[in-house]
């Protein structure tokens, strides 16, 4: 959202931000790019975490007790329905267009705003949110949007394989990245080269991001004798169980872990190869910064892997296991030639920020 702000011509638009909940890292970028609308205690007051309620005062805590109370007696979804609606209606009456950026909770809160044209953005496939509701809960939400934009082509197609939606309203606008910035940052000094092969992967540690296959690729390359030192950047829940699956196979010296870091773009730029290990992604940022940053990606094949990385051309599209990603390395590293090639033609990579900023105006109805 925020990259996308910055794309945009501010005399064709001009966007407030509005967070259920005011914390986390974007809060402060926002205020740089946007006017950050106060916060709304109704919505707030039924979100926040136990612990911030005693900071908020008794009016805070009476609305959370009548939530409690809905809740109990009509259970959680029409509770949050009651509640966002009451909440909605405080919110500026004098917008052209309202944006859900985000699935599940943002999407359920904004679908009650009148008066304006409302957009729901999915920024992953339709069966990994629709988890915690039912298929008829699901079609009733996106009924209420008069817009829904999906982040890939691959996200579309299971927004309509699963729900009865209009395709006139269904758009693909791809994730916008800042090549000048991200650059930049990469230019930061930080000293990682060893003389072996580099590789790095970055993102958080959950069972989605399968970083446990990392363990099980270094084991092997190592075993074939292969000098390399693989970097891996980012945490989460994951992250113990395979520091010590790291440990338990004495792979210290091949494998790095970083944490998370504000500035990965220093690490990535002094790679020889950009390493994906998800099972899924939905359009991989981190891969497109990658190719950006002039690093050939190896990545496991899912479906909208090749609508970022042309196989063969500026990276490798390995099958989805880990004999996959050790066969894709070994191929990479056993032919010199090819190796060289994909290094060449990373470069000539250009990531089209424009062609999602106009297909964003259409939506809009913007000229």
């Amino acid at each position: 959202m925020l990259n996308l702000i910055g794309f945009l011509d501010k005399d064709k638009v001009k966007a407030d931000i509005f967070f259920l909940e005011r914390n986390g890292t974007f809060l402060e970028k926002a205020k740089e790019l946007a006017d950050v609308l106060p916060e709304e205690r109704i919505v707030s007051s039924i979100t926040c975490k136990v612990e911030d309620l005693k900071k908020r005062g008794i009016i805070s805590g009476l609305i959370r007790l009548v939530y409690v109370f809905v809740h109990k007696i009509f259970g959680k979804e029409r509770a949050f329905e009651i509640f966002y609606a009451k909440s909605v209606k405080r919110l500026p009456k004098d917008y052209d267009a309202v944006i859900a950026y985000q699935e599940a909770k943002v999407t359920e809160y904004l679908k009650t705003y009148k008066g304006a044209q409302r957009i729901a953005w999915v920024h992953c496939d339709y069966d990994r949110f629709k988890l915690n509701h039912t298929e008829q809960f699901e079609q009733n939400l996106y009924n209420h949007y008069d817009d829904i934009v999906c982040v890939s082509e691959y996200a579309k197609t299971t927004m309509k394989e699963n729900l009865n939606l209009d395709d006139d309203h269904l758009h693909v606008i791809y994730n916008t990245i800042d090549v000048q910035k991200i650059r930049a940052l990469a230019s930061e000094q930080i000293q990682i080269k060893t003389g072996k092969i580099t590789f790095v992967s970055v993102g958080r540690f959950v069972p989605i991001k399968a970083f446990d296959r990392a363990v099980e690729v270094a084991e092997l390359l190592k075993k074939d004798g292969i000098e390399f030192v693989w970097h891996l950047i980012g945490d989460g829940e994951d992250l113990p169980k395979v520091m010590d699956c790291v440990r338990q196979k004495k792979l210290e010296d091949c494998i790095i872990f970083h944490g998370n870091q504000k500035n990965p773009y220093q690490y990535m730029k002094q790679a020889d190869y950009y390493i994906c290990t998800s099972i899924c992604e939905t359009h991989p940022m981190v891969a497109l910064e990658a190719l950006a940053l002039g690093l050939p990606v190896i990545s496991t094949s899912y479906p909208s892997t090749s609508e970022v990385i042309l196989d063969g051309y500026n990276g490798v599209i390995v099958p989805n296991t880990s004999i996959g990603i050790y066969q894709g390395i070994k191929k990479v590293l056993g032919d010199k030639e090819f190796s060289n090639a994909i290094h060449e033609k990373v470069h000539d990579y250009v990531y089209d920020n424009q062609k999602s900023v106009n297909t964003f105006y259409k939506v809009l109805n913007i000229n």
